[in-house]
């Protein structure tokens, strides 16, 4: 099952978007690390949902993109998951940066159905580099 999942702490907009998307809540936990951030001296609530046709309807019109997933507007650290534990798409929109995990074959995919997609690729094991 794919879910998507983020922190939350927010502005009226934000909450807005929650509400929105309420139905599909899995789990609220507070936490200090989540796919692409470590907290070291504090903690977040992280809202982990289920991925479904309305919530990427919420998540399409909310912003124009991706790194317009910051607080205190919207949710930030935006998260796609596979599973429980296994990332897809990890952003860090504060910090301009995002990466998703793929194999050979969904990269292929990922390039025929978003063309101007571009990839830096990087090994499993950074220590590989």
């Amino acid at each position: 099952m794919h879910r998507l999942q983020f922190t939350v702490d927010l502005e009226p907009t934000g909450d807005a978007v929650l509400r929105r998307i309420e139905p599909a809540l899995v789990r609220r936990e507070v936490r200090n690390s989540w796919p692409g951030t470590t907290l070291f001296e504090s903690s977040a609530t992280v809202a982990t949902y289920r991925l479904t046709t309305d919530v990427v309807a919420a998540l399409t019109t909310a912003t124009s993109g991706l790194y317009g997933w910051q607080q205190p507007d919207l949710p930030e650290d935006l998260c796609l998951l596979r599973d429980e534990d296994d990332p897809w798409l990890v952003s860090i929109a504060h910090e301009g940066d995002a990466f998703v995990r793929v194999d050979a074959d969904e990269l292929k995919e990922l390039r025929r159905r978003v063309p101007r997609f571009t990839a830096v690729l990087m090994p499993e094991d950074p220590t590989q580099f």
